[in-house]
């Protein structure tokens, strides 16, 4: 059964969201960096919406037509690793900075490497932060194929409701839906995890590619990077909420029009993981160097293209491997 071909709208619209939440990680790592994307951390949620949506349009039918949890976990964990590992490998300067010797250095590096937590100094992910939401998404994943695939639409729309409500409580108490890079907060992270994960499953249960939306194809590209500078905060912590229940939703809809060629998406979908997993350890590096932001910026950029040359090199000579 071949996978649905893929839209270069929802690709470019993630590889936007990735250049946002770098912009706040160059804040949270260069604090007098003017703070342009103090919503940056709500690309995650999309990147989860977007994740079930595709996850559900590319797989859901393999799964009722026989693929199993491990077979679909393994081939998401291939999917994610390689790139998260050479990304991690640039992490390795700022781990050893922190840790408080070899046996807790090794400890953190092998697990981390291996996609999984190793808590130190308060964060899952020591080695190369973003890597918790890697690990949640994983776990979305494998609940999608072990669970949320066996539920009819109701059913799992009741999941939903009752996972937001939990979330809603949380991101009450903590003022926003930031959970994830600290240990404590592991089950809020899951939950706010599973929340736009289901989601997007959902959405492509009932629009298949055809939202009933008609939302001109720019304007989501246009609202990504303003809904992420967190243009009204009068709205306090409901702010987050609605923007993983009433935007990502509505800029999905506007990414789905985008389906014909489009070259500059395509390319803005391959820079957005490499880039989303390079980041941090370039940032972290280069704040220990005493590089600036523009150059760290600069760098951390280069990098990222680079790598997401590399890898779109080797998944094509991988096809026509294939095809021989």
């Amino acid at each position: 059964m071949s996978a649905p071909a893929r839209i270069h709208g929802l690709d470019g619209l993630r590889g936007v969201a990735a250049l946002s939440v770098f912009g706040f990680h160059v804040h949270v790592i260069f604090p007098y960096f003017p703070d342009w994307w103090s919503k940056g951390y709500l690309a995650v949620d999309f990147f989860m919406m977007l994740s079930g949506y595709v996850m559900a349009r590319t797989y859901e039918a393999r799964m009722q037509a026989g693929l199993g949890t491990a077979a679909f976990f393994r081939i998401r964990y291939r999917r994610m690793w390689l790139t998260m590992f050479l990304g991690s490998l640039l992490g390795i300067p700022f781990l050893w900075s922190i840790a408080p010797g070899p046996a807790v250095f090794a400890a953190c590096l092998l697990l981390n490497l291996a996609l999984l937590p190793a808590p130190l100094n308060y964060q899952l992910f020591p080695l190369n932060g973003p890597g918790w939401s890697i690990f949640f998404e994983l776990i979305a994943n494998v609940l999608h194929a072990a669970g949320f695939r066996r539920l009819g639409n109701l059913a799992l729309t009741a999941v939903l409701a009752a996972l937001l409500g939990l979330l809603t409580v949380m991101v009450r108490i903590n003022g926003n839906v930031d959970f994830g890079t600290i240990a404590v907060h592991w089950f809020p992270a899951l939950i706010r995890s599973l929340v736009p994960y289901i989601g997007g499953v959902l959405l492509w249960r009932h629009w298949r590619d055809r939202p009933p939306l008609r939302i001109h194809p720019a304007l989501p590209f246009l609202a990504i990077p303003v809904l992420l500078a967190a243009p009204l905060p009068m709205l306090g912590w409901t702010y987050d909420l609605l923007f993983v229940v009433l935007a990502c939703p509505l800029l999905i809809a506007g990414g789905l029009r985008l389906q014909g060629d489009a070259p500059w998406a395509t390319w803005l979908g391959l820079l957005s993981f490499p880039l989303y997993a390079v980041n941090v350890p370039m940032l972290h590096n280069a704040a220990m160097l005493g590089t600036g932001p523009i150059a760290a910026t600069l760098a951390t950029l280069a990098v990222a293209i680079a790598l997401s040359w590399w890898l779109s090199i080797r998944e094509r000579r991988a096809k026509a491997a294939a095809k021989i």
